[in-house]
């Protein structure tokens, strides 16, 4: 059973989840030990007392699988990220937030299941507080279009637990700031990129882009250049994935430093690399080798820097 001491305006106290959640979660899904761990610290998160009726846990559920046609383990999930969800009111806390934002965004079901299953949190927010008013601030600050506001939120759905004011207007006026970018960059960054909007800048971003613009000696507009051609280097580790790809790619053709530059802001988009994600792996040789084909001839012509050469 597990025991946490929370410290909070000067009072310390233990609290003691409750026997009935971790058997109806091991009964109900089959959960181990460690996953009924992690739900039950979950819990301690969002409620005072941890403990679930486990009758009205077990209608959530059903409610909850059948209103988005979630799968057995799909619905695990969701439970086991969100694990409060199993004290919520179906009818006055779900309904109407699932619905609400189904029709701000004109979501279909299965956008709306997709939207779940990624952030199963967004199950317990409060439309009208928390999610209209940071969509309407988004919108309004990226001039986006009904369809370009559904778009970033398909893409990050994480956006609709951030605070505008707080997290999103300061990272996007850093950036801003930091490339020179205009209203229309900035816009068509995010919606390239809609995961820039949950990056810190001063801890992630920043660094990135200065560690980058050193290595390869870019001037400001080079740089710029780079980002707007594929935004997704502002999500990546430099020390973890960009600063090995670079490496690679300049020993596997050979490159010197300034052929380097060139391939970064020319080589052709028709080459199958493209940045990933933060936690993926260097190119393997044949890509690189179809690259090593290409950068020659098509030294001159446009394409996306980074997505040529890098898989990260």
């Amino acid at each position: 059973m597990l025991s946490t001491v929370f410290f909070g305006l000067g009072l310390a106290c233990t609290l003691q989840p409750s026997g009935r959640t971790a058997t109806f979660l091991r009964v109900r899904f089959a959960c181990t030990d460690d996953e009924v761990l992690r739900a039950e610290r979950r819990l301690l998160l969002y409620q005072v007392h941890p403990g679930i009726d486990p009758a009205r846990a077990g209608n959530i559920c059903v409610l909850l699988q059948s209103r988005l046609s979630l799968s057995d383990l799909e619905l695990k999930k969701v439970v086991l990220r969100h694990p409060a969800v199993l004290n919520y009111s179906y009818e006055a806390t779900i309904v109407p937030s699932l619905a609400a934002l189904q029709s701000r965004l004109s979501l279909s079901e299965p956008e709306l299941k997709k939207v779940v299953l990624k952030l199963p949190s967004v199950l317990g927010y409060s439309y009208e507080t928390n999610i209209a008013p940071s969509l309407a601030a988004l919108q309004s600050r990226l001039s986006l279009s009904e369809l370009e506001l559904k778009k970033v939120v398909l893409g990050l759905p994480a956006v609709l637990g951030c605070s505008y004011e707080a997290n999103i207007a300061p990272s996007l006026a850093a950036l801003q700031s930091r490339l020179s970018l205009s209203e229309p960059e900035l816009k068509k960054v995010v919606l390239k990129l809609p995961s820039v909007l949950s990056c810190s800048y001063e801890a992630n971003i920043a660094p990135s882009l200065a560690a980058l613009q050193s290595r390869l000696s870019l001037s400001e507009p080079e740089l710029k250049k780079v980002v707007l051609r594929l935004p997704a280097v502002l999500s990546c580790s430099y020390e973890a994935n960009i600063a090995p790809s670079l490496a690679a790619l300049q020993s596997r053709l050979p490159l010197s430093e300034p052929e380097l530059k060139r391939v970064v802001l020319r080589s052709p988009c028709g080459a199958q690399l493209q940045l990933r994600g933060q936690h993926r792996a260097v190119a393997g040789g044949a890509a690189v080798a179809a690259l090593a084909e290409r950068a020659g001839a098509e030294e001159d012509g446009a394409g996306a820097p980074f997505g040529a050469q890098l898989q990260l």
